[in-house]
Order: C-alpha cells, then structure tokens, then sequence
C-alpha cells in the first residue's frame, strides 16, 4: 500500500491523519492522485498542477527532484503532503 501522510492544515482539509491506498501497479504521482485518490485530496493540487503549493515528499525524497508528477509510486511507497508556508 502507498501511504499518505498529511500534515498542518491539510490533515484538516482532508479530515485525515494518514490514507492508505493499495494500487495494482506501479502509477505516476500524477496517475496516483487522479484514479486512485478522493476528491479532498485531489483538491489540495491546484487545477493546472501546480505541485509548488504543496511540499510533496515520497520516502522522505522531495519529487521537484525526482522527475515532479512523472515520479513512479509502488506499493510501500509513504508520500508526506506538507503545505508551503511562506512568511516574512
């Protein structure tokens, strides 16, 4: 299973600490959030997939280096949401 952890205000937004979600082969992040995801998680991405909103970590390895929505999950994968704080 690939588990998903959220964290800060996203945990709220999703109602959810952790998902687990058992994929039948080895998807695409991008593919992951679009068939195998709720809608709640589905909305923390914004609609032109902008991945910058969203610190997105797969076993504790940011995707912006690993390829970006072209990263492959398998199962036993963890994928950590954590939103962008900004500040000044």
């Amino acid at each position: 299973m690939v588990k998903i952890i959220l964290v800060g205000y996203l945990r709220e937004k999703v109602g959810r600490k952790t998902i687990e979600v058992k994929i039948p082969k080895p998807v695409t992040f991008k593919e992951f959030i679009e068939k195998y995801i709720g809608d709640k998680v589905k909305s923390i991405f914004s609609e032109d997939d902008d991945i910058e909103d969203v610190i997105v970590l797969v076993n504790n390895e940011s995707i912006t280096l690993k390829g970006g929505w072209k990263i492959i999950l398998k199962n036993e994968d963890t994928v950590h949401l954590i939103p962008f704080m900004g500040g000044g």
